[in-house]
Parts: structure tokens; C-alpha cells; sequence
């Protein structure tokens, strides 16, 4: 019986051995298998081109996000099929073709500005009405100053700007009349700013000086400093004393058009700032009394009085 106990143990171990040597043998099989088929050899790698130096690469573009793509330029529609045989002067047919030349050729002075308005030019006259003796009569008014206003100033700097756009345009260059058109549009701003403080006449003197200080620039090619604002010239604007009040509001005309009330008498009330140490100066600037509220004095005010209130 105990035979047969030590063989049943001993058959679970022979059984692992056999097994074990099962599995060498199919990994010795597949090692044979491989070392008399080896795998096909892999494919030949590309050469490496030389690496270039940071100095001689191309910059990389850089990477813009959000920009739209640049749209060309297309110009209106027009039935004129030999407007490409128009000269400059015939764009602006209500000013003088000599005219139109001067400001390409930097000739034209600031003081000709009025012979750019056509109607300026023609001096036009206007007709007002007038009751007398019971007739209702038509005077003819004398014709008009050239640029009488603000406003027929800067219309006919617009005009100038304009042709000087055009003939800059000529040369080709899209930097160049980029800048003109930013730094004369600065310069009107410029000028509107100015009509809020100045008088007109001191911005007219203005334009003329700083205009004229321009045109030798010009004739270098340089536009740059029309925008600037010119200090030297600007002193001169407040020494004048041309400085142009503020334009009241409809309130303040309608406040200003009502019958002035009379003034308030106050010189039986008591002052209520001297009570409170505010209203130093004896008499009083309001026409009030300065009296101690607690105590009626007159040698001091509530604030430094050192009698109690009365008992209400």
C-alpha cells in the first residue's frame, strides 16, 4: 500500500518534465526554421542631404492667424473708354488747368487755397430782402472774400490734397501716396481740433505759415511733417488772443434769453459757513450775518461756541 502511494506522488512531477521538454523541443524547431529561412534584408535608407547653416536658410514665413487673404483693387465701372488718356487738370475741370500744374510742381502758394472752389471763384454775389417804407426791396450784397469761413477753408484744402494725391500717384509708388494720404488727413484732423479753441483767422495765418514751411520738403519728395504739429507756430495762435469761446448750447441761449431774476436778499439770514469755521472774512462775501447759532455771538462761530445748545 505504500508502493503504490509513492507512485501516484511521483506521476504529477514526471508529467511537468515531459511537458517541459515538449516545449523546448518546439522552441529548438522554431530556432531551426529561422536559421534556414532568414528574413528577407530591409530596404536601402535615403541619404541625409547636409544640414544648411541658420545664416544661409530661408527666414520661415511667419504664421498669421485671423488675417484675411489681400483683396486686388478694382476700379469702378465707367462707360469713358479713353479715361486712361485723361490728364490730371481734366479730373478737376472747375479749377484751372495752370492751377492743377502749380500744385504738381510745388508753385502753388497757400494764399492762392480760394481759387480752388469754384464758388470762390466766381465771386458770387447773394441777394437779401429788406421792409422799408412798407416795400418789401432786394439789395445786392457785395461778392464774398475768398474762403469767408472754416468751412470753405477746408473744402478747398481737400481739393488741393486731392490733386497733390494725384500727381503723387505718378510716381509709383504705393508707400508714397500711402503716407500722403495719412499724414494730410492728419493735418485736417488737426485743423478740426483747432476750430474748437481758435478763432478762424488764427488757424487761417496758421495753414499759410505751415503750408509755406512745407513745399521745400516737398520738392525733396518728403510729406512727413504734415501732420506734425508745428510748436513754433502754434505759440504765436495763443499770443494773439484769438482764442474763440466755446459755442453756447441751445440751454444756455434759452437760459440766457429769459428775464434775469432779481437777487435773493439775505442779509437777515444767518451765515451758515461762518457757523461752520469756512467763512473767515468779515463783512460776509454772501451778505449774510456772522453770528454764533447757539449763542448769537458775533466773536465766533457754532463750531468753536462753548455754551450748550438750548434745550428744545
Amino acid at each position: 500500500m505504500a508502493g503504490e502511494g509513492s507512485n501516484q506522488d511521483a506521476n504529477p512531477l514526471e508529467a511537468r518534465v515531459v511537458g517541459l521538454e515538449t516545449n523546448v523541443n518546439e522552441i529548438l524547431e522554431l530556432l531551426r526554421n529561422a536559421a534556414s529561412n532568414p528574413p528577407p534584408p530591409p530596404p536601402p535608407v535615403p541619404p541625409v542631404a547636409p544640414a544648411i547653416p541658420a545664416a544661409q536658410a530661408a527666414p520661415a514665413a511667419p504664421l498669421v492667424q485671423g488675417v484675411p487673404p489681400f483683396v486686388p483693387y478694382i476700379p469702378p465701372p465707367t462707360a469713358n473708354l479713353s479715361i486712361g488718356m485723361l490728364s490730371i487738370p481734366d479730373f478737376f475741370p472747375d479749377v484751372e488747368a495752370a492751377i492743377v500744374v502749380s500744385i504738381g510742381k510745388h508753385e502753388f502758394k497757400p494764399q492762392q487755397l480760394g481759387k480752388l472752389i469754384p464758388s470762390v471763384n466766381s465771386k458770387a454775389t447773394t441777394t437779401t430782402y429788406a421792409l422799408e417804407d412798407g416795400a418789401l426791396r432786394a439789395t445786392e450784397t457785395a461778392p464774398i472774400k475768398d474762403l469767408p469761413d472754416f468751412s470753405s477753408f477746408m473744402r478747398a484744402l481737400g481739393v488741393y490734397f486731392q490733386i497733390l494725391y494725384r500727381y503723387v500717384g505718378t510716381t509709383g509708388s504705393i508707400q508714397a501716396v500711402t503716407d500722403v494720404a495719412v499724414f494730410t488727413q492728419s493735418y485736417s484732423n488737426l485743423l478740426h481740433e483747432y476750430s474748437r479753441y481758435f478763432a478762424y483767422p488764427a488757424i487761417l495765418t496758421y495753414h499759410i505759415a505751415h503750408h509755406s514751411r512745407r513745399i521745400r520738403e516737398m520738392l525733396r519728395g518728403d510729406y512727413s511733417l504734415w501732420g506734425d504739429e508745428d510748436r513754433a507756430l502754434v505759440g504765436p495762435l495763443h499770443r494773439s488772443n484769438m482764442f474763440q469761446e466755446v459755442k453756447p448750447t441751445s440751454a444756455s441761449r434759452s437760459k440766457a434769453s429769459s428775464p434775469a431774476t432779481p437777487p435773493r436778499d439775505v442779509s437777515t439770514q444767518t451765515c451758515n459757513r461762518f457757523n461752520d469755521g469756512k467763512c473767515p472774512t468779515t463783512p460776509c462775501k454772501s451778505g449774510r450775518i456772522h453770528k454764533c447759532s447757539t449763542c448769537g455771538s458775533t466773536a465766533h462761530g457754532k463750531v468753536t461756541c462753548t455754551q450748550a445748545p438750548p434745550v428744545a
